[in-house]
């Protein structure tokens, strides 16, 4: 226990000192490294850290917290962009809304009736029509 309370210690006096894996040291060349590979071999990795003195592991870890950092940007850039169309498009829905509570007939110039009310008419429409078809038939006959 003693001695994960020390590392962590070590750690932490690192970040804050700026000796860490993590600090500007080496950055730029780090930087480099990930643009050329971002999936370095052990052999490159201890490459690496001999020339900014820092161990294998803290090369690989930063590699990994590196391509955890492009993966969450990258992710938070696309839900952003997925909100914005998302809103576009509701904004779209509700103006499209209103505009069919305001649509009129074009012979009539009357209110658009909804889908109910127009099988209601047709309906309606069907009906008469039989009575005039019988009534003409009646008269011909």
């Amino acid at each position: 226990m003693e001695a994960a309370t020390e590392r962590k210690m070590r750690v932490r006096a690192a970040r804050l000192n700026g000796s860490g894996a993590g600090s500007n040291d080496g950055k730029g060349v780090k930087l480099r490294i990930f643009k050329e590979c971002s999936h370095p071999d052990e052999t490159r990795r201890r490459q690496i850290g001999e020339e900014l003195g820092l161990d294998a592991k803290q090369v690989k870890f930063w590699f990994q917290n590196k391509k955890t950092q492009l993966r969450t940007k990258s992710e938070r850039l696309d839900i952003n962009a997925l909100r914005l169309e998302n809103e576009r498009i509701q904004s779209e829905n509700r103006i499209m809304s209103e505009t069919l509570k305001t649509v009129a007939c074009a012979p009539c110039g009357g209110r658009a009736m909804g889908p109910e009310e127009r099988e209601l008419y047709l309906q309606i429409l069907k009906v008469e029509n039989i009575l005039l078809i019988k009534e003409v038939s009646e008269q011909y006959i």
